[in-house]
């Protein structure tokens, strides 16, 4: 599906391939992708997290605000610790009080947006003039721009996350059965707790990102977040049921989301019209994996029938030997 939408927009947007447009591409899509990789590991456990929107603004508002008192390193450790503190809290009302991640993540969307706005008086706040302070969303390391090698950087921690360690893998044993993680003997409180601090520390990065881009703290600052990451691992193959998903599956639904945005920006669509696509993809998604579910499903059950009697042949015919 990528390669097509790339073929598509190279022939209906001349610029969409050149070298400045592909980097200034993924310099947009970091963001996403470091929001997605959080989302993708609360989905893996079967949750969802609406805050992220409302935590990347608490970031960039909590950054500014540190930065006119303080040095800009102290300042972005300030934000990065807010969004950890959000994923923290998110956790712990999950797992200690089996609240729906449904509902706490929007009461947190809803509550720390609050938090954000009033912070500033419900306007931005320009930062001082700050290479330091900017070089996360605007520098480059030679020819990359250090949002794409951050971007990388998640992608590889959160490959490591799910594959290399037990945490990991306890993420996908509860996403797929609660009952049997349990049973495994895996804590599940402290995993589906550490998932949300996890989604947390990914989401903060991003916060961190584009605050150093726009160099203001905004509160209301890319309040789509969840709702575009979320997209992202559906539209990437991760089933929103929980219980499997990888980095590349993550990747390739930012990457979609990402060269559909700036094409249909090239193509001078407007933004609703970039939403509705998104939405189409996203739901259509969902659709695909829910009828792949049921063939999957009903392809299991054809077999059990069908070996079943198989099963029960061998004893049958030793029965009727003993009784020769």
């Amino acid at each position: 599906m990528l390669l097509a939408l790339a073929l598509l927009l190279s022939l209906t947007a001349p610029r969409f391939l050149t070298l400045g447009n592909l980097t200034n591409l993924g310099r947009n899509a970091a963001v996403l992708a470091l929001a997605a990789c959080g989302q993708a590991i609360v989905v893996i456990t079967g949750g969802l997290d609406l805050s992220s929107g409302s935590a990347v603004a608490l970031v960039s508002v909590a950054s500014v605000l540190a930065v006119h008192h303080w040095t800009a390193s102290i300042a972005l450790a300030a934000g990065y610790l807010a969004a950890l503190a959000v994923g923290t809290l998110n956790g712990l009302l999950v797992a200690l009080f089996d609240i729906p991640p449904f509902l706490v993540t929007l009461g947190a969307l809803t509550g720390v947006h609050g938090l954000a706005s009033l912070l500033v008086g419900g306007i931005p706040l320009e930062a001082p003039p700050s290479a330091q302070f900017s070089w996360l969303g605007r520098g480059a390391l030679g020819p990359v721009p250090v949002p794409i090698l951050l971007a990388a950087a998640g992608f590889l921690a959160l490959d490591v996350l799910l594959r290399g360690t037990i945490l990991g893998r306890s993420w996908y044993l509860f996403g797929a059965s609660p009952p049997a993680a349990r049973a495994a003997g895996v804590r599940t409180r402290r995993a589906v707790w550490a998932a949300y601090v996890a989604a947390g520390a990914f989401v903060g990065m991003a916060g961190l990102v584009l605050t150093s881009r726009v160099n203001s703290g905004q509160p209301n600052l890319f309040p789509l977040l969840p709702f575009e990451a979320i997209a992202a691992c559906a539209i990437g193959g991760i089933p929103l049921s929980g219980g499997t998903g990888s980095p590349f599956q993550v990747l390739l639904g930012v990457l979609i989301i990402a060269a559909m945005e700036n094409g249909l920006r090239l193509l001078n669509f407007a933004s609703d019209v970039q939403l509705l696509f998104i939405g189409t993809l996203t739901v259509g998604a969902v659709l695909l994996q829910t009828k792949w579910s049921r063939v999957v499903a009903g392809g299991r059950h054809v077999v059990e029938r069908i070996s079943r009697p198989l099963r029960r042949a061998p004893l049958s015919v030793a029965t009727r030997q003993g009784g020769r």
